[in-house]
């Protein structure tokens, strides 16, 4: 064998530990990529979770609002029904009163 064959089987071989040196850091730092993505999707979906937690929370506390001031209004249409009917019944005293005058 000469020199430059020697040589050129050398280059080669440096040129193939190299590829695959290459080749092994790219596959590591995607191993690592995987990883970061998924610490980072668990931090997103716990996030997630805890805001709907909060919108359900907030949203049962409004229905139960709601439904408080539903029973308000429903006392006052009634109180206003019965009132009307007091007055009503005071009116026709007055003109009874009238009447007889």
């Amino acid at each position: 064998m000469t020199s430059d064959g020697l040589i050129t089987i050398l280059s080669l071989a440096i040129a193939v530990i190299g590829c695959g040196i290459g080749i092994a850091g790219w596959i590591s730092k995607g191993k690592r990529q995987v990883k970061t993505d998924t610490k980072e999707d668990a931090t997103t979906i716990t996030t997630i979770s805890v805001k709907l937690d909060n919108i359900a929370q907030n949203l049962a506390e409004m229905k139960s609002d709601n439904a408080g001031v539903r029973k308000d209004v429903r006392e006052a249409w009634e109180r206003q029904i019965a009132q009307g009917e007091q007055i009503k019944t005071l009116f026709s005293r007055v003109e009874a009163l009238e009447r007889k005058e």
